[in-house]
């Protein structure tokens, strides 16, 4: 415990699934946190979990499209904390699972913008608090659809990989000034994924089944039990010689190059 003691951390996406599971550990961890979402009330219970485990906790609802609000988010968390030591850029668009030729070039637009543009824009706006401190981490979260061309995933899995190149570019630019940058390739039940199970079985299903049965470990992953975990990891000092790496953690048995 303690791992994240004192540190400043900015977590997208945090009001479901593997974000909120995250924000929870690393509340027990000590971190002070900034949580953003769109959905005011699902934040807000994620905040009341971290504040109940004694962490200072700063909920801001925010469209991570709306440059605006991440300026005035990260604004925020310098005025109320004095920095900035870790980024998790956790936030996503999914897709309802369906052939690349029926995905329309609107529908990958709004997966640039929220699965690339918003990290892009959040990487650059932490970057030169990072830099004032003598370092920091960012841990871009992308996804296994992308490294094995998971069939209908289309818009998804493209953005997920352009995050993953642009976080290689950046930990190497970015090094020389302390910042690491890394990413996490996760496989879990997520709350868009129970979502997308209760209203299509019939997609959702064959997705879980496949996860399950490509893992060396015969199961899906648990979002505080496995993922959470992990980007605690990342986003510590127990991984201060890493950068630019790819961590999958997706219970073995994935192609990832």
């Amino acid at each position: 415990m303690g791992r994240l003691e004192g540190k400043a951390v900015l977590l997208t996406g945090a009001s479901s699934g593997i974000g909120k599971q995250t924000a929870i550990r690393f509340a027990q961890e000590g971190a002070r946190l900034t949580i953003c979402a769109r959905r005011k009330e699902l934040l807000d219970e994620t905040a009341k979990l971290c504040a109940d485990e004694g962490a200072e906790v700063f909920a801001y609802p925010c469209d991570l499209n709306n440059y605006d609000d991440l300026v005035k988010m990260v604004d925020g968390t310098i005025e109320r904390y004095g920095k900035i030591d870790v980024l998790v850029n956790n936030a996503v668009k999914g897709d309802t699972p369906h052939p690349l030729i029926d995905y329309t070039t609107e529908d990958l637009r709004q997966s640039i913008e929220t699965n690339y543009i918003a990290p892009w824009n959040l990487m650059r706006l932490c970057y030169p608090h990072m830099k004032e401190i003598g370092g920091g981490s960012i841990v871009n979260i992308c996804s296994t659809a992308g490294t094995m061309g998971l069939e209908g995933f289309a818009c998804y899995a493209s953005t997920k990989e352009a995050l993953r190149g642009l976080s290689r570019v950046a930990a190497n630019e970015w090094g020389r000034d302390g910042i690491r940058v890394n990413v996490l390739n996760p496989s879990a039940i997520t709350d868009s994924l129970q979502i997308m199970h209760q209203e299509s079985p019939e997609i959702a299903q064959p997705i879980f089944d496949m996860m399950a049965s490509i893992a060396a470990l015969k199961r899906v992953g648990d979002a505080y039990e496995d993922i959470a975990p992990a980007i605690l990891f990342l986003a510590s000092d127990d991984s201060r010689y890493m950068t630019g790496q790819t961590l999958n953690v997706e219970g073995g048995g994935f192609i990832v190059p």
